[in-house]
């Protein structure tokens, strides 16, 4: 497994748009870019280990910052990574963190949420009362 510093594991996740990115339902990538002004040290040092590479800036990008992708190893390693910063929730903080979610569309506490049952309805459910 390589071993990464947390500003180069901060880099990978964050070109892959994890970073941030907790819910199960969020883990998939949704880009593979990441963008620096000047040659970044930590992104080069990923591309010697093969877990980025160096790629042709688009055209919007201006000239002469630099444009990494993740490579698939990268990638691999970002999954890794990313489970061990998030580790899975125990069923009660899961229920919590899914009420956060609901919680400013409602004015509901977090008690009458699960005396009226939503934490077992699936989201499409929950909308359609």
């Amino acid at each position: 497994m390589t071993t990464l510093s947390e500003s180069q594991a901060d880099v990978l996740l964050h070109a892959l748009g994890l970073r941030d990115r907790i819910e199960p339902s969020e883990q998939a990538p949704y880009r593979n870019q990441y963008v620096a002004e000047q040659e970044d040290s930590d992104a080069e040092a990923m591309v010697e280990l093969g877990l980025m590479q160096r790629v042709k800036p688009p055209a919007f990008i201006p000239q002469g910052w630099c444009c990494y992708a993740v490579t698939s190893h990268g990638e691999v390693v970002a999954h890794a990574e990313h489970r061990r910063r998030n580790p899975p929730l125990k069923p009660g903080a899961a229920r919590y963190r899914r009420w956060l979610r609901w919680s400013d569309a409602w004015e509901i506490s977090f008690g009458e949420w699960l005396r009226r049952g939503y934490h077992r309805m699936t989201d499409e459910e929950i909308l359609k009362r």
